[in-house]
């Protein structure tokens, strides 16, 4: 177990698949299909793939493979995954273990160099919120993270969005809805 341990806290999101796996395959690709580019280990190649196997199987589950840890964890196996990504967790949860959780409830996800990106953190300025901004284009993992926006829950669109809300009067009261802003 401590092979193990020490395997999946190098890594964010770590993969312990068999080559031949076609479940294994499948969640690898999702991975990828999200924009996460996971540490994969092919326990059916390693030296000790036999004692990993079974350390993992000690973990619960019906089955070794696929085994998905994020953030050092155990999630689970393919049924458990399919059912975060289905259910609209997955990206949300690959967020916060890339260390992107805030206690702000205010988020921009921006590129320093886009004009309009800076156009929504000084609206939010003006309005009197201080957003905790993350700048896709200077951060590591940052492409990872950009790729996984669309897929967010709770997200309240790009800057069209955001401007449609401020044209509308609504983006204040959203903002004193969340406790971004004091009435």
């Amino acid at each position: 177990m401590d092979k193990i341990n020490d395997m999946v806290s190098e890594n964010s999101v770590v993969i312990f698949s068999k080559s031949s796996c076609c479940m294994c395959h499948s969640i690898k690709s999702l991975f990828y299909d999200i924009g996460v580019n996971p540490t994969v280990y092919e326990i059916d190649e390693l030296e000790h793939g036999q004692e990993i196997e079974a350390a993992i199987l000690q973990l619960g589950g019906n089955t070794t493979v696929p085994a998905v840890f994020l953030g050092g964890e155990f999630e689970g196996g393919a049924k458990e995954i399919l059912n975060l990504h289905v259910n609209g967790a997955l990206e949300p949860k690959l967020i916060h273990i890339n260390g992107m959780v805030s206690e702000n409830s205010v988020v921009i996800f921006s590129k320093s160099s886009c004009w309009m990106c800076n156009s929504i953190k000084r609206l939010h300025h003006e309005i009197g919120v201080n957003p905790t901004v993350y700048e896709v284009d200077e951060i590591e993992h940052g492409q990872e993270i950009e790729a996984t926006i669309p897929h967010l829950g709770g997200n309240e669109g790009g800057a069209k969005e955001i401007l449609i809300l401020h044209i509308k009067c609504a983006l204040k009261p959203k903002l004193i809805h969340v406790g971004a802003l004091e009435i």
